[in-house]
């Protein structure tokens, strides 16, 4: 039986990781712009200003709150999958669900569209994803890529779904 939960490593490779990336390649681009532009001394302030308050407005607050979202869902869940019997066992707090690959309807993987057509992610946000795991009873588990980040599931029917802002609902 293997335990899946939201750890460091899977919070530095989704989070933290592509931050850093974003922050230091915007960094670089508005120090190469200033440079290239030949932007006057008195005029430099309010340019950075600019173009950052575009970068945050584009850029980092749909990234922290996709990043908030996904830790959100993904805090004290365990997942456990026993690939043999194939069971799992869904426990956020207090609150555990069992169920065999018998009981799954639908699973489905909500992928953002760089990483659905496996392109590279220009706008930092391309690498969230999350499973959406219907179950027969009507019940809808999802599981963030915090917790599970394989992009192999363990049922057969697997639908890969595209969507622009990954963005999984409780």
């Amino acid at each position: 039986m293997v335990e899946y939960v939201m750890d460091n490593i899977h919070v530095k490779r989704y989070v933290i990781w592509p931050l850093t990336k974003l922050l230091l390649a915007f960094a670089f681009m508005t120090i190469l712009g200033v440079f290239l532009f030949s932007v006057a001394a008195n005029n430099i302030f309010f340019v950075v200003s600019v173009i950052w308050i575009w970068i945050i407005a584009t850029r980092l607050l749909p990234f922290f709150v996709l990043a908030h979202r996904h830790i959100g869902i993904s805090k004290g869940v365990q997942f456990y999958a026993d690939s043999d019997n194939q069971k799992f066992r869904y426990r956020v707090d207090q609150n555990e669900v069992f169920f065999g690959v018998d009981d799954i309807s639908q699973v489905v993987c909500v992928l953002s569209p760089p990483k659905f057509e496996k392109r590279l992610d220009i706008l930092g946000l391309g690498h969230f994803f999350f499973w959406k795991i219907v179950l027969k009873s009507g019940s809808v588990i999802r599981l963030s890529c915090l917790v599970v980040d394989e992009e192999i599931f363990f049922h057969n029917a697997i639908v890969r779904e595209k969507k622009i802002f990954p963005f999984p609902a409780k």
